[in-house]
């Protein structure tokens, strides 16, 4: 993920960003192994992102893309929502 994603998922500052990729204090859903912690910014960017028509489907494809590389189960999949077992 690069800096200008990292502001702006966050809604922080490139700056900013910079100075937290350099002290190594990132989300933790930045951090290369993808883990999902919800922070308000980042899930009203999503949130902004899927109610336009414009962004909407290149965005559910970008979740499903990090979901499938962190092993997340997605609805539909192994009984629904229950994860793996």
């Amino acid at each position: 993920m690069t800096t200008a994603e990292v502001a702006a998922l966050a809604g922080v500052h490139l700056i900013t960003a910079r100075k937290w990729i350099a002290a190594g204090r990132l989300p933790s859903v930045f951090i290369e192994n993808r883990r999902y912690v919800p922070k308000r910014a980042i899930v009203r960017h999503y949130i902004l992102l899927l109610q336009n028509p414009a962004t909407r489907a290149a965005t559910i494809e970008r979740l499903q893309a990090v979901a499938a590389e962190a092993g997340v189960v997605q609805e539909g999949q192994a009984g629904g929502l229950s994860g793996p077992a």
